[in-house]
């Protein structure tokens, strides 16, 4: 029998089927972190959001679309349009089911969530032939680990699992970490770390070499300490040369990050003749900063000035080398540039 004006069954959709399932792969696949504060959370703490919010309709919807680039027929359901929001972001902080395909970072996100939409769609169908399985992984990324009986569940059970997983040669997991890294501020920024095959193994022989006098984080403290220094210089100089409108450069404050986030991806290691050994770290970062800026305005009969507030998003990727020879020295990372966008209020 033909139907007519029906959806795939197959399809994969916010409201389709498998809510639970949707929500853990959208998760997984940006990185347990929430899209719009870009913190690590616990799956627990994970909503799935609408990037352009369902509650848009008529002209504010089109202009919407318009804003960013996207046909009017936005499936607005589809994994293209859906990522991972904390609940405080959601609710009382700046997203829930506002519109806000006016900031730089919304277009962004919604090119992310173009990227991974196939993955998103395939892992989703994937577990819908898993049934049963799919609803275990989801119980257990759930479950409550303060309660101390599951946490007593967890410890009894899980072995059992992890030998039946070595047996068969599926027991190389990947290095999950996340570190806290101090700006001269002394506020913490977090550096996540999820590293397998060669970088982990570079990463297990580095802290073999510095423990117990150090750990990874003291390490890294200083290079990813002078990637934040260079981050926040690029933004001021980028404020202070900001034209949004043709009226001339500003003068801006000291730029303030309200999120800055740098990532370890890879990690390699070399031994030389002499016994040292060097390692490279390679990773990317993104941030977030404001700054207030102070503009002559040339209009009216005598010069005054505007004040007001600029905001911009930054994003790129570094490296730079730890050697080891009795002990550990670090280089300045070399960074490379990526996307920037900047706009004020003026």
């Amino acid at each position: 029998m033909t139907r007519y004006g029906s959806r795939p069954r197959n399809r994969v959709a916010y409201g389709h089927k498998d809510p639970e399932v949707l929500r853990s792969v959208l998760y997984d696949l940006w990185n347990g972190r929430c899209y719009w504060c870009h913190r690590s959370k616990d799956f627990t703490d994970i909503q799935t959001d609408h990037i352009i919010p369902k509650s848009l309709r008529g002209h504010n919807l089109t202009n919407a679309l318009d804003r960013v680039g996207r046909p009017h027929s936005f499936d607005r359901d589809a994994p293209e349009n859906l990522a991972p929001i904390c609940g405080f972001c959601n609710g009382r902080g700046e997203k829930g089911d506002n519109d806000m395909t006016h900031l730089p970072t919304c277009g962004r996100a919604l090119d992310k969530a173009r990227e991974r939409a196939p993955e998103v769609v395939e892992r989703v169908r994937a577990f819908r032939s898993q049934k049963e399985l799919a609803k275990a992984f989801v119980g257990l990324k759930s479950a409550d680990l303060d309660d101390a009986k599951i946490r007593t569940a967890f410890e009894q059970n899980m072995p059992a699992v992890l030998r039946r997983l070595s047996a068969r040669g599926l027991d190389d997991f990947p290095l999950f970490r996340v570190l806290s890294i101090g700006n001269r501020h002394g506020e913490l920024f977090s550096v996540p770390l999820e590293l397998e095959g060669e970088s982990k193994r570079a990463v297990t022989l580095l802290e073999g070499l510095i423990y117990p006098d150090y750990g990874l984080a003291d390490v890294l403290d200083g290079p990813l300490l002078g990637l934040w220094e260079q981050v926040h210089t690029h933004a001021h100089s980028s404020f202070e040369a900001f034209d949004e409108d043709g009226l001339g450069p500003c003068n801006s404050g000291p730029p303030e990050a309200s999120y800055f986030r740098a990532e370890l991806q890879r990690v390699s290691s070399a031994k030389f003749g002499n016994g040292s050994i060097e390692f490279t770290l390679e990773g990317e970062f993104e941030a977030h900063l404001s700054a207030g800026i102070v503009r002559d305005d040339p209009s009216g009969w005598e010069t005054s000035t505007v004040e007001g507030q600029a905001d911009g998003t930054v994003e790129g990727s570094y490296c730079f080398t730890v050697s080891w020879d009795g002990g550990a020295t670090s280089d300045d990372p070399v960074v490379n540039w990526g996307d920037e966008d900047y706009w004020s209020d003026i």
